[in-house]
């Protein structure tokens, strides 16, 4: 089984015209499991990419969206303001110790 390397730059067709077309270039798509970037008017439209790109692309974006959310953050205000209180770390109920029994 060969990997297609995703650095290499993808094939651009002219936006196809006719159905046939469309199907030639869904044909090449999944066939050489490489994407096609569709020009109109000598400009980039759109890609068509394999179907097993898409769960990476998606993951892509949406570590994209975090990234640009947490940017947004004022991290020092927000350590500042939002620590748990300390009864949090009493250590008035810990599980992990016997309970204490009462003497006879």
């Amino acid at each position: 089984m060969s990997v297609t390397s995703l650095v290499t730059e993808p094939d651009r067709v002219d936006e196809p015209r006719a159905a046939q077309d469309y199907s030639d270039v869904l044909g090449r798509v999944a066939s050489e499991r490489r994407p096609v970037i569709l020009r109109r008017n000598g400009k980039d439209l759109a890609a068509v990419i394999p179907i097993d790109y898409l769960p990476a692309l998606a993951e892509l974006l949406a570590w994209e969206h975090v990234e640009k959310r947490a940017a947004q953050i004022d991290w020092e205000r927000a350590v500042q303001t939002l620590r748990p209180p300390q009864a949090w770390f009493d250590d008035h109920d810990n599980p992990f110790e016997p309970e204490e029994q009462p003497s006879p």
